[in-house]
């Protein structure tokens, strides 16, 4: 008995730790491959980037369709314990190899499409995606491009109704959200909206390779919305100061309303979060607060400009143009 117990010490978690910490060992191993694969930098990554993924896919319970992982995910899920531990990291291989394949699973519902003349993943989210946990499932996927090189890529999508504040977003700015949820998050900006007929850009880009330049960044993603604008007969502009695309329609303080929002964060010099262009959202919507913190500029479309554009056309524009600006 003694030399049993002696032989599994090291497969057992502590007392204060539950047993089913070391589920994993009885799973097949996770799939080996090439030392430049996604799945062995996810082995060797450092303990709070895997544990932050590891947390983040515990908010996706989606299955595999892979008989080498199936076994694996289909046991118990190690606690955070077992990740904090050193003493037990190592027996979490298994599904720390496969944490970024599990967060691409959770987005079961995007259509996967790419450039053969780039390594942008692109992918498109079909209906209306919950905010908070795309945000996590962003935030995860940033992080996994620089401790395990997972590729650069942008998400097309459209949220639910929500109200956003950047780092900047003033209280007063909120003036009757009303029964649409309003949070705040990391990126930069104040507060604007989100909603059916809007759609939202986020584009997550190495900035280490592409000269650790984030005003160069700005104005990229700004050209590119111009460039698709005009491709729609739209003629967009920036106005000094103020991030983000407007238009000359006359029917503001400043003759200028703004049809496109852009608000990033940069994370080991990886971005995320994005854009927003508003193809035919409810403008009513944005009374209930000062978009971007702009009390002089109102908020136009697509729609109301009078341009028909469907939004699958109008990913079509973006995806065609992104190549001449990044």
């Amino acid at each position: 008995m003694v030399r049993l117990r002696r032989l599994e010490l090291p497969r057992v978690i502590s007392p204060q730790r539950p047993q089913r910490c070391a589920s994993t060992n009885s799973a097949t191993a996770a799939p080996t491959g090439p030392r430049t694969s996604i799945a062995y930098r996810l082995q060797r990554m450092d303990k709070p980037h895997a544990r932050r993924l590891y947390l983040i896919s515990r908010r996706f319970n989606q299955p595999l369709f892979d008989r080498t992982s199936a076994k694996i995910l289909a046991s118990p899920p190690p606690p955070p314990q077992c990740l904090a531990n050193h003493r037990h990291w190592r027996y979490d291989r298994q599904h720390r190899a496969l944490l970024y394949r599990y967060l691409m699973i959770a987005m079961s519902n995007s259509i996967a499409s790419q450039n053969p003349a780039s390594s942008i993943d692109w992918r498109h989210f079909h209906g209306l995606q919950p905010y908070a946990p795309t945000i996590d499932a962003m935030q995860a996927h940033a992080a996994a491009i620089r401790a395990a090189g997972a590729p650069e890529s942008v998400w097309l999508l459209q949220h639910q109704a929500i109200y956003t504040g950047g780092t900047s977003a003033r209280d007063d700015d909120l003036l009757a959200p009303g029964t649409i949820p309003a949070v705040r998050n990391g990126r930069g900006g104040q507060w604007t909206y989100h909603g059916p007929g809007q759609r939202v850009a986020y584009v997550m880009l190495d900035l280490a390779t592409r000269g650790h330049d984030v005003r160069a960044l700005v104005h990229g993603l700004e050209s590119w919305v111009i460039a698709c604008l005009a491709d729609c007969g739209v003629t967009g502009q920036r106005r000094d100061g103020l991030p983000g695309i407007w238009v000359d329609t006359g029917n503001s303080l400043s003759g200028l309303d703004k049809i496109a929002a852009i608000g990033i964060r940069i994370s080991r010099w990886v971005s995320w979060h994005g854009l927003a262009i508003n193809l035919d959202p409810d403008l009513a919507a944005f009374d209930a607060i000062v978009p971007c913190g702009v009390r002089d500029g109102g908020v136009t479309s697509l729609s109301a400009l009078g341009v028909d554009l469907s939004m699958a056309q109008l990913d079509d524009l973006l995806q065609a143009r992104f190549h001449s600006y990044f």
